[in-house]
C-alpha cells in the first residue's frame, strides 16, 4: 500500500498497524489514527555513503585520512541528530495526539525466525552476510 493511502487506510479500520518511524505521527499525522507506537526492532535500514573506487585512488593517503575522519564524524553527528529529533517528535505526539510508545519483548519474534537464519547455513555466501551483519551490531 502507498504511503498516501496510509492514513485513511489506519483510520477506516483497513489496515491494523503500519510500519515507520517516529516522524510519520507528526509529519503524516499517523498519531491522529494510530495511538499506539511499538518498538519491535523488526527492521534496521542503514544509511550508507559511497565513493567510486576510481575517486577514491584519485585521494593522496592524507586525503583519504581526512575523508574517513570526516566520515566518522559525520555518522556521530547525524546519530546526535537523529536522537534530539526523535525526542522531540515522541514529545509532539504525545502532547498533540496522546501517542503511547511501547517496547516489547523481542525474544519471542527471534526465537520464531531463527530458523530461517539456521537454513542459511546451507547457502555459504549469504551465511557468511548474515554472520558479518551479526557481528557489526555488535
Amino acid at each position: 500500500m502507498s504511503q498516501a493511502e496510509v492514513y485513511t487506510s489506519l483510520q477506516q479500520g483497513i489496515l491494523d498497524g503500519a510500519e515507520n518511524n517516529e516522524f510519520a505521527l507528526t509529519i503524516a499525522r499517523h498519531g491522529e489514527v494510530a495511538r499506539y507506537y511499538t518498538y519491535d526492532m523488526h527492521t534496521r535500514i542503514p544509511d550508507v555513503l559511497l565513493m567510486s573506487t576510481a575517486t577514491l585512488a584519485k585521494l593522496t593517503p592524507e586525503q583519504r585520512t581526512i575523508v574517513k575522519d570526516a566520515i566518522r564524524a559525520s555518522i556521530e553527528f547525524e546519530k546526535a541528530a537523529w536522537d534530539k529529533e526523535i525526542e522531540k517528535t515522541k514529545q509532539a505526539a504525545v502532547k498533540d495526539f496522546n501517542v503511547e510508545f511501547f517496547e516489547i519483548d523481542k525474544k519471542p519474534f527471534q526465537d520464531a525466525v531463527q530458523p530461517i537464519y539456521d537454513n542459511l547455513k546451507n547457502k555459504p555466501q549469504l551465511y557468511k552476510l548474515y554472520q558479518q551483519i551479526q557481528s557489526a551490531k555488535h
